[in-house]
């Protein structure tokens, strides 16, 4: 119940915010008005939060931190990462070493399933002082898992995940990032490990994750993007998604087109058509029994994200209308659409 409440403190102080930015003082002025004296002072305590956790650790194992060395991109590469931070896709979340604290407010409106609000909270504080490439995450905490992050849940997507990542240095041009954390109290142990080829005017990156816990037993993840500039603010991404998992029957697959267009800082659209499937594919019919087992496609979507960035760089919003075709509607449309607010505190991811 004190989750639940605090949830809803969070909310109300959220809203208030965003309603009152829009009279704020504008962010090009040198006054700070009230809006921006109150995120200054929370992203300051997110920031004090992880030096202060920074300095115990560092005091415990003596060591110092080193300095990154210095990263030249070529321009598919920054491209490839200004879409991914833009919109704060999935492949940013598991890549990024930058220190923030996301609020994400999510409605979504369906035609055939029900309409979802949420709030969920992610937070990536690095650790450079203990040693370098370290840092605390927290994942997928909601106001509907928040009263479960300590418990012992059948499933894992059911409570948010903590834990502390490592970042190892490249060897041989492959990246890696080794992860130990909690879904729950269910301790868990993850490795990603990823490289960029480049062919001609493409930047291919093939991503492979292994994920292993006592209760939850393994799983493992492959990606492969291919990636390529249409134009100085565009980028046209293939991904192709395989993934199996202990107790789960079949192998889930993926096949995704999407473009991506970032005209400036403050506004950002994309379009994507997305395929998926299992080669044992089930679900429940409306009479309760069992479907049998089917090894195509069992959902395709389309959809078109529009992100801004308003009021205050620390505010943006994305609308995203989408239109999606299971099996388990015998493939009759489906359509939805989702708005999302994302608030940061401490250093932006932008």
């Amino acid at each position: 119940m004190i989750i639940k409440v605090e949830f809803k403190t969070l909310f109300l102080a959220v809203a208030m915010i965003s309603s009152t930015a829009v009279y704020g003082n504008d962010s090009n002025t040198s006054n700070e008005g009230y809006i921006d004296a109150l995120h200054r002072s929370l992203s300051e305590s997110v920031l004090e939060w992880s030096d202060a956790t920074d300095r115990k650790l560092s005091g415990w194992i003596g060591a110092k931190g080193e300095k990154k060395p210095q990263s030249f991109k070529n321009g598919i590469e920054r491209k490839r990462e200004k879409a991914d931070t833009y919109f704060q896709n999935k492949k940013f979340l598991e890549e990024t070493e930058n220190t923030y604290l996301r609020i994400r407010f999510d409605q979504i409106f369906q035609s055939r399933e029900e309409n979802k609000f949420n709030i969920k909270v992610d937070a990536n504080l690095p650790l450079t002082r203990s040693q370098k490439r370290f840092n605390f995450f927290i994942e997928g905490l909601t106001k509907d898992n928040a009263d479960k992050t300590f418990e012992n849940v059948d499933n894992k997507q059911a409570a948010p995940s903590l834990g502390i990542n490592y970042f190892a240095p490249k060897a041989y041009g492959i990246a890696s990032k080794y992860s130990v954390g909690v879904h729950g109290i269910n301790p868990y142990v993850r490795a990603r490990y990823n490289k960029v080829f480049e062919s001609g005017r493409w930047a291919i990156e093939p991503v492979q994750t292994f994920e292993y816990s006592a209760k939850y037993k393994f799983e493992e993840r492959t990606d492969l993007y291919f990636d390529t500039s249409l134009s100085k603010s565009e980028l046209f991404r293939f991904q192709l998604s395989r993934k199996t998992q202990t107790d789960v029957d079949g192998m889930d697959y993926a096949a995704a087109l999407s473009y991506f267009s970032i005209a400036s800082k403050a506004t950002g659209w994309r379009i994507s058509q997305i395929f998926w499937g299992n080669t044992e594919y089930r679900y429940k019919k409306s009479d309760g029994t069992m479907s049998d087992k089917y090894g195509g496609i069992s959902n395709y979507r389309t959809e078109i994200g529009w992100r801004r960035n308003v009021f205050r760089k620390w505010f943006f919003y994305e609308l995203t209308p989408s239109v999606n075709f299971k099996r388990d509607y015998d493939y009759k449309p489906n359509y939805a659409f989702r708005i999302t607010a994302d608030i940061y505190f401490g250093n932006y991811h932008w």
